[in-house]
């Protein structure tokens, strides 16, 4: 069943209306890096709002996008050309197809040119 999109109150709702009455609730996250939930604490939320329910938190790993791609978000000014990220995204391109956006925020904000992070990019 779809429902609100918050997670706790999810929760709370289907505790409420679930009929026969749930005797324990199984949340499922990706791993604290990926999770917006555990960020926000939401398995603590859920835990509050199970009115004494056992509450079981597992993680599973992202699955790729569609066509086995993924897609990720490299963000970098200054060390964009230093080694230690260039092995990383090069051992990340090795596991599998994957498509990469760099962002180098430029180093003075208060300059609209910023030819130093377009070089560097």
């Amino acid at each position: 069943m779809v429902v609100d999109c918050d997670p706790a109150s999810a929760a709370r709702d289907a505790i409420a209306q679930l009929e026969p009455p749930l005797t324990e609730i199984l949340v499922s996250t990706f791993p604290e890096q990926k999770s917006s939930w555990l960020r926000r604490n939401v398995v603590d939320q859920i835990r509050r709002a199970a009115a004494g329910l056992p509450v079981e938190h597992v993680t599973s790993e992202p699955t790729p996008a569609e066509g086995g791609k993924t897609n990720v978000l490299v963000l970098a000014n200054e060390t964009v050309i230093g080694r230690p990220l260039l092995d990383r995204i090069r051992e990340r391109a090795a596991r599998g197809p994957a498509a990469f956006l760099i962002v180098a925020p430029q180093s003075d904000p208060s300059s609209a040119p910023h030819p130093d992070a377009e070089r560097r990019l």
